[in-house]
This record gives structure tokens, sequence and C-alpha cells, in this order.
């Protein structure tokens, strides 16, 4: 039985990602001393201020 994960504002995800891309993301959280969820929300964010995307917002989902 999974456990469930009782955290508000976030959701697991499952992707396949480039191996280079995915070493080097661990390498960048060691030595930030972060986690590669915050990574991720960060490139994510980069991402879209780079289409011209807005971020949804709590009331939009």
């Amino acid at each position: 039985m999974a456990t469930e994960r009782k955290e508000k504002y976030r959701t697991q995800t499952s992707t396949s990602i480039d191996k280079l891309l995915l070493a080097t993301l661990e390498e960048l959280a060691k030595e930030q001393r972060c986690n590669k969820s915050r990574l991720y929300d960060e490139a994510l964010k980069l991402l879209f201020k780079e289409y011209g995307k807005e971020i949804k917002k709590e009331t939009e989902l």
C-alpha cells in the first residue's frame, strides 16, 4: 500500500530524462545542497518565462 503524502501544493509526476542531463542535475543539487525538486521547479519557471507562459494560479486549478 502506498503512503499518502500530505504536501498541499505539490504533486508527484514521472518522466524520462536524458542521462547526461540527470547526471548534471544531480551534481548541481549536491553542489547547491538542495533537492532536485527545487531545481526542476526553477528550470520549469525559466522555461515558461522563455516561452511567455504565465504560471497558473491556485484558483485556476
